[in-house]
């Protein structure tokens, strides 16, 4: 291979490029790549977004209308809220809590009770 020609990293073909920059032999090459790592990161991801996307579609039913309500722990987990999936955290009166997207869960281990409050301008 030349100085001039490369090669695509899709095909493994040699191409003389006509940009500077250009790093396949043609745009559907690109494309075609571009989707490819796109698929596999989603796949990869998935294991983490399934849960989660359930988790919130549960709680986006169970809210509904509603800020703030207080739930039993064994409803939560027989209604299919998995516990262990959640999008970020958040610190309220120092103790922090686990989210999912817009719900905050508060979890009051002692009496087996949830409170479940959504914030921000959902």
């Amino acid at each position: 291979m030349s100085e001039l020609t490369k090669k695509d990293p899709l095909t493994g073909e040699t191409f003389l490029p006509k940009r500077v920059n250009q790093r396949f032999a043609s745009a559907s090459n690109r494309k075609k790549f571009n989707n490819q790592q796109a698929n596999a990161l989603r796949k990869k991801r998935a294991i983490i977004y399934g849960p989660l996307n359930k988790n919130h579609l549960l709680l986006m039913k169970l809210m509904e209308g509603k800020s703030e309500k207080n739930f039993s722990y064994d409803f939560l987990e027989g209604y299919g809220i998995q516990f262990n999936s959640f999008s970020h955290t958040m610190v309220i009166d120092k103790k922090r809590h686990n989210c999912i997207f817009e719900f905050i869960i508060m979890i009051d281990g002692i009496n087996n009770m949830v409170t479940i409050k959504r914030y921000g301008g959902f």
